[in-house]
């Protein structure tokens, strides 16, 4: 994993840009949690595991860990466990897309339904995951070595 360290002024770009896009999709979710949970219950395990899935990824990717995966062969692979098991693994149990469909207004989420169910996005979805298992990882691997 190579990636920009922060200088004296401040944190890498690429950094901010992980830290931004995770502290997006944090925030994202706990809105979905809130929304759903004036509607009814949503499992505290779900919330835990997008929390964890995040965190996750975020710890392969910067920090410590991802320091150490320079030079360190356990380091890397266990970077490489964050980001293509434990992180994608959380993230799925959390079901971000049922939590969408809970919290978002019946006639919004029908219109989410209705695209979910779309040709297109069926074919994209089955070619995305054909590719990535034919590949032996998914698209966050790449950044571990580019970030």
């Amino acid at each position: 994993m190579h990636h920009e360290h922060a200088t004296a002024t401040g944190p890498a770009a690429g950094d901010v840009l992980i830290l931004l896009l995770a502290g997006s999709a944090l925030l994202i979710y706990a809105a979905g949690v809130y929304r759903a949970r004036q509607r009814g219950a949503w499992p505290w395990m779900r919330t835990a595991a997008w929390f964890g899935g995040v965190a996750g990824i975020v710890t392969g990717l910067l920090g410590p860990l991802a320091d150490a995966a320079h030079g360190d062969f356990t380091a890397h692979m266990g970077a490489h466990l964050l980001l293509g098991m434990l992180g994608p693994l959380l993230l799925v149990l959390a079901a971000p897309v049922t939590l969408a469909l809970r919290a978002l207004p019946v006639a919004w989420a029908r219109r989410l339904a209705r695209l979910l169910r779309h040709r297109v996005v069926l074919t994209l979805g089955v070619r995305a995951r054909a590719h990535a298992s034919r590949r032996g990882r998914i698209p966050v691997h790449g950044l571990a070595h580019r970030a």
